[in-house]
Parts: structure tokens; C-alpha cells; sequence
């Protein structure tokens, strides 16, 4: 599958969630920032993954296409 995330993917996403507010409420999707924040620690690879399949198929969850999304 073409990369559809920048060739730093990894790098873009451990900054885009450090900067994810830290004790906020969840966002619509359903997903708290801290979750976000853990995985991309832990699994980021899993992350990115998905971004690239939502992204590749034109597949957003009705949830992420009324959030504020944040680039990665």
C-alpha cells in the first residue's frame, strides 16, 4: 500500500500527540487523548496503520468526520 502519511510518520505522530491536551473530555470519536497519547508510544506502528487504511479507502467513521481532527 502507498504511503499516504508523510515519510516521517512516526515523528509526525509523536508530536501531533504530545500536543493532544492532557485531562481534557473525549473528543466526539470516542477516543480520550490519552489512549491516542499511549498507543503512540507503545504501538504507534497500529496508529499509523490505520490512518493510512481510513485515509487510502476514503473510510472515516461518522464520529471522526464531526471531530476536530489534528494533523499528523
Amino acid at each position: 500500500m502507498d504511503e499516504i502519511l508523510p515519510s516521517s510518520p512516526l515523528k509526525e505522530l509523536r508530536q501531533s500527540c504530545l500536543r493532544l491536551p492532557a485531562g481534557k473530555a473525549t473528543k466526539p470519536d470516542g477516543i480520550p487523548d490519552e489512549v491516542l497519547l499511549r498507543v503512540s508510544r507503545i504501538v504507534p506502528q497500529v496508529l499509523i496503520k490505520t490512518f493510512n487504511r481510513c485515509l487510502s479507502r476514503s473510510e472515516l467513521t461518522e464520529q471522526w468526520k464531526t471531530a476536530r481532527l489534528l494533523n499528523l
